[in-house]
Protein backbone atom coordinates (compact mmCIF):
# COMPACT_ATOMS: atom_id res chain seq x y z
CA UNK A 1 0.00 0.00 0.00
CA UNK A 2 2.83 2.39 0.88
CA UNK A 3 4.57 1.56 -2.40
CA UNK A 4 1.35 2.28 -4.32
CA UNK A 5 0.98 5.66 -2.59
CA UNK A 6 4.60 6.46 -3.34
CA UNK A 7 4.04 5.86 -7.07
CA UNK A 8 0.98 8.14 -7.21
CA UNK A 9 1.35 11.68 -8.53
CA UNK A 10 -0.94 14.70 -8.81
CA UNK A 11 -2.91 15.17 -12.04
CA UNK A 12 -1.98 18.37 -13.86
CA UNK A 13 -5.65 19.02 -14.73
CA UNK A 14 -7.75 18.18 -11.65
CA UNK A 15 -5.03 18.00 -8.95
CA UNK A 16 -6.22 14.57 -7.81
CA UNK A 17 -3.73 11.81 -6.98
CA UNK A 18 -3.43 8.89 -9.37
CA UNK A 19 -0.99 6.34 -10.74
CA UNK A 20 0.64 7.91 -13.83
CA UNK A 21 -0.56 6.46 -17.12
CA UNK A 22 -0.58 9.25 -19.72
CA UNK A 23 1.61 12.25 -20.53
CA UNK A 24 0.25 15.12 -22.64
CA UNK A 25 2.08 15.50 -25.94
CA UNK A 26 1.67 19.30 -25.81
CA UNK A 27 2.57 20.35 -22.26
CA UNK A 28 4.42 17.13 -21.32
CA UNK A 29 2.46 16.97 -18.04
CA UNK A 30 0.93 13.75 -16.58
CA UNK A 31 -2.85 13.31 -16.51
CA UNK A 32 -5.20 10.41 -15.88
CA UNK A 33 -7.75 9.06 -18.33
CA UNK A 34 -10.73 11.04 -16.96
CA UNK A 35 -8.90 14.32 -17.71
CA UNK A 36 -7.89 13.42 -21.24
CA UNK A 37 -9.57 14.79 -24.35
CA UNK A 38 -11.65 12.53 -26.53
CA UNK A 39 -8.88 12.20 -29.10
CA UNK A 40 -6.68 9.41 -30.39
CA UNK A 41 -3.59 11.32 -29.25
CA UNK A 42 -2.65 11.62 -25.55
CA UNK A 43 -3.83 15.20 -24.99
CA UNK A 44 -5.08 16.71 -21.75
CA UNK A 45 -8.32 18.72 -21.67
CA UNK A 46 -6.50 21.98 -20.96
CA UNK A 47 -4.38 21.71 -24.09
CA UNK A 48 -7.35 20.49 -26.10
CA UNK A 49 -9.43 23.51 -25.03
CA UNK A 50 -6.50 25.79 -25.87
CA UNK A 51 -6.26 24.28 -29.36
CA UNK A 52 -9.99 24.83 -29.92
CA UNK A 53 -9.75 28.45 -28.70
CA UNK A 54 -6.73 29.14 -30.93
CA UNK A 55 -8.58 27.70 -33.93
CA UNK A 56 -11.61 29.90 -33.23
CA UNK A 57 -9.39 32.98 -32.84
CA UNK A 58 -7.73 32.30 -36.18
CA UNK A 59 -11.14 31.85 -37.77
CA UNK A 60 -12.37 35.17 -36.31
CA UNK A 61 -9.24 36.96 -37.54
CA UNK A 62 -9.63 35.51 -41.03
CA UNK A 63 -13.30 36.51 -41.04
CA UNK A 64 -12.50 40.11 -40.08
CA UNK A 65 -9.74 40.33 -42.69
CA UNK A 66 -12.10 38.93 -45.32
CA UNK A 67 -14.79 41.45 -44.37
CA UNK A 68 -12.29 44.34 -44.48
CA UNK A 69 -11.05 43.24 -47.92
CA UNK A 70 -14.65 43.04 -49.15
CA UNK A 71 -15.44 46.55 -47.88
CA UNK A 72 -12.26 47.91 -49.47
CA UNK A 73 -13.06 46.22 -52.77
CA UNK A 74 -16.59 47.68 -52.76
CA UNK A 75 -15.23 51.13 -51.93
CA UNK A 76 -12.67 50.98 -54.73
CA UNK A 77 -15.34 49.76 -57.12
CA UNK A 78 -17.66 52.70 -56.33
CA UNK A 79 -14.97 55.38 -56.43
CA UNK A 80 -13.25 56.24 -59.72
CA UNK A 81 -9.51 55.82 -60.15
CA UNK A 82 -7.61 59.04 -59.53
CA UNK A 83 -4.00 59.88 -60.30
CA UNK A 84 -1.47 62.53 -59.38
CA UNK A 85 -2.19 65.65 -61.44
CA UNK A 86 -5.96 65.10 -61.60
CA UNK A 87 -8.18 68.09 -60.80
CA UNK A 88 -10.72 67.48 -58.03
CA UNK A 89 -13.52 69.38 -56.28
CA UNK A 90 -13.64 69.61 -52.48
CA UNK A 91 -16.91 70.44 -50.74
CA UNK A 92 -16.72 73.50 -48.46
CA UNK A 93 -18.59 73.03 -45.14
CA UNK A 94 -21.28 75.66 -44.62
CA UNK A 95 -19.58 77.03 -41.53
CA UNK A 96 -16.44 77.71 -43.59
CA UNK A 97 -18.27 79.11 -46.63
CA UNK A 98 -18.74 82.82 -47.08
CA UNK A 99 -21.85 84.41 -48.54
CA UNK A 100 -20.30 84.68 -51.99
CA UNK A 101 -18.13 81.57 -51.81
CA UNK A 102 -18.91 78.67 -54.16
CA UNK A 103 -19.92 75.29 -52.69
CA UNK A 104 -16.64 73.69 -53.86
CA UNK A 105 -13.01 74.62 -54.27
CA UNK A 106 -10.82 73.41 -57.09
CA UNK A 107 -7.71 71.46 -56.15
CA UNK A 108 -5.18 69.16 -57.74
CA UNK A 109 -3.77 65.85 -56.49
CA UNK A 110 -0.13 66.41 -55.59
CA UNK A 111 0.78 63.09 -54.01
CA UNK A 112 -0.55 59.94 -52.35
CA UNK A 113 0.60 58.47 -49.03
CA UNK A 114 1.11 54.82 -48.11
CA UNK A 115 -2.20 54.99 -46.17
CA UNK A 116 -4.12 55.85 -49.40
CA UNK A 117 -4.57 59.48 -48.33
CA UNK A 118 -4.10 62.30 -50.80
CA UNK A 119 -2.12 65.55 -50.61
CA UNK A 120 -4.06 68.27 -52.43
CA UNK A 121 -3.04 71.72 -53.55
CA UNK A 122 -4.76 74.84 -54.86
CA UNK A 123 -3.55 77.93 -56.69
CA UNK A 124 -2.96 79.52 -53.26
CA UNK A 125 -0.87 76.67 -51.80
CA UNK A 126 -0.96 73.13 -50.47
CA UNK A 127 -3.94 72.22 -48.30
CA UNK A 128 -2.92 71.62 -44.70
CA UNK A 129 -4.66 68.29 -44.16
CA UNK A 130 -4.78 64.95 -45.93
CA UNK A 131 -7.91 63.77 -47.74
CA UNK A 132 -9.39 60.36 -48.36
CA UNK A 133 -10.87 59.66 -51.77
CA UNK A 134 -14.48 59.89 -50.60
CA UNK A 135 -13.91 63.53 -49.55
CA UNK A 136 -13.53 64.84 -53.08
CA UNK A 137 -14.74 64.18 -56.61
CA UNK A 138 -13.06 64.34 -59.97
CA UNK A 139 -13.44 67.63 -61.81
CA UNK A 140 -14.98 67.33 -65.28
CA UNK A 141 -12.47 69.87 -66.59
CA UNK A 142 -8.78 70.55 -66.01
CA UNK A 143 -7.96 74.06 -64.81
CA UNK A 144 -4.91 73.52 -62.59
CA UNK A 145 -1.49 72.02 -63.18
CA UNK A 146 1.14 71.04 -60.64
CA UNK A 147 3.42 73.83 -61.84
CA UNK A 148 0.82 76.41 -60.77
CA UNK A 149 0.88 75.36 -57.11
CA UNK A 150 3.11 77.77 -55.12
CA UNK A 151 5.78 75.93 -53.14
CA UNK A 152 6.32 76.75 -49.50
CA UNK A 153 2.80 78.04 -48.82
CA UNK A 154 -0.15 76.20 -47.30
CA UNK A 155 -3.81 77.03 -46.65
CA UNK A 156 -6.83 75.38 -45.10
CA UNK A 157 -10.26 75.05 -46.69
CA UNK A 158 -11.62 78.18 -44.97
CA UNK A 159 -8.70 80.32 -46.09
CA UNK A 160 -8.93 78.96 -49.63
CA UNK A 161 -12.68 79.67 -49.78
CA UNK A 162 -12.03 83.23 -48.64
CA UNK A 163 -9.18 83.80 -51.10
CA UNK A 164 -10.97 82.28 -54.09
CA UNK A 165 -14.25 84.16 -53.57
CA UNK A 166 -13.24 87.33 -51.72
CA UNK A 167 -16.11 86.74 -49.28
CA UNK A 168 -15.33 86.95 -45.58
CA UNK A 169 -18.77 86.62 -44.04
CA UNK A 170 -20.06 83.29 -42.78
CA UNK A 171 -16.99 82.54 -40.65
CA UNK A 172 -18.07 84.45 -37.51
CA UNK A 173 -21.89 84.66 -37.37
CA UNK A 174 -23.33 86.77 -34.56
CA UNK A 175 -26.42 86.14 -32.45
CA UNK A 176 -27.29 89.71 -31.46
CA UNK A 177 -30.78 90.68 -30.31
CA UNK A 178 -30.44 94.50 -30.34
CA UNK A 179 -29.83 95.54 -33.90
CA UNK A 180 -26.06 95.03 -34.28
CA UNK A 181 -25.07 98.68 -33.73
CA UNK A 182 -22.18 98.45 -31.28
CA UNK A 183 -18.96 96.51 -31.10
CA UNK A 184 -20.67 94.06 -28.82
CA UNK A 185 -21.72 92.52 -32.13
CA UNK A 186 -19.03 90.24 -33.51
CA UNK A 187 -19.70 91.31 -37.09
CA UNK A 188 -19.50 95.04 -36.30
CA UNK A 189 -16.34 94.49 -34.30
CA UNK A 190 -14.69 92.75 -37.28
CA UNK A 191 -16.08 95.31 -39.74
CA UNK A 192 -18.06 92.77 -41.76
CA UNK A 193 -21.72 92.66 -42.71
CA UNK A 194 -24.30 90.40 -41.10
CA UNK A 195 -26.12 87.89 -43.26
CA UNK A 196 -28.69 85.12 -43.02
CA UNK A 197 -26.39 82.97 -40.93
CA UNK A 198 -26.49 85.57 -38.15
CA UNK A 199 -29.41 86.32 -35.77
CA UNK A 200 -32.51 84.61 -37.13
CA UNK A 201 -35.35 87.08 -37.78
CA UNK A 202 -34.32 89.89 -35.47
CA UNK A 203 -33.91 93.38 -36.87
CA UNK A 204 -30.39 94.39 -37.91
CA UNK A 205 -28.75 97.71 -38.79
CA UNK A 206 -25.52 96.18 -40.05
Amino acid sequence: MEKENASMIKCFVCDSMYVPQNVCIECNEPFHTECGADLDLPLCKLCSDKKVADTERRGCKQGLEKQADKMLTQSQWKLPVVNIGDNVLINIPEVDRGRLAPPNILAIIMDKTDQDLYILGTKNGKLKRLYSQNEFQLSPSVFLSLSEIPSGSSVNVREEAKLSSGSKQGFVPCSCLKGCQTKACRCVKLNIKCNLKCHKSYSCKN
